[in-house]
């Protein structure tokens, strides 16, 4: 009896850790282009740093949105050919990238980002 309590505990413990395990290997990446003001996060474009911006966004995608994630990286341009204008809509060159889950996948879409 003790025996097949045990097996039953073992294989329920197993079966959990395998699906965490399948959980986090679901984590996708997301890109979203920046633009100069045109960025429905922004109520002021000029940042004293990269920090605040980036705690911005992630208020914005947090509380705005509902959508979580991790690893917030700003990307930066590197082509030296990429020709940018002042104007709100016009690209920055930046990237922001996000990893996030298939569960928020459609509203990051809707949003702007692209799914890498």
């Amino acid at each position: 009896m003790k025996q097949t309590i045990f097996l039953i505990l073992a294989l329920t413990l197993w079966t959990a850790c395998k699906k965490d395990a399948n959980n986090s290997s679901a984590s996708l990446t997301f890109v979203y282009a920046a633009t100069e003001c045109s960025d429905l996060w922004i109520q002021n474009p000029i940042w004293s740093n990269d920090t605040e911006y980036k705690e911005v966004i992630k208020n914005y995608l947090n509380n705005e949105l509902g959508v979580e994630f991790t690893n917030l990286d700003i990307l930066e341009n590197n082509d030296p050919n990429f020709i940018s204008c002042k104007a709100c809509p016009c690209l920055t060159g930046r990237k922001i990238q996000i990893k996030s889950t298939e569960e928020f996948k459609e509203k990051l879409i809707a949003f702007g980002f692209v799914k890498q």
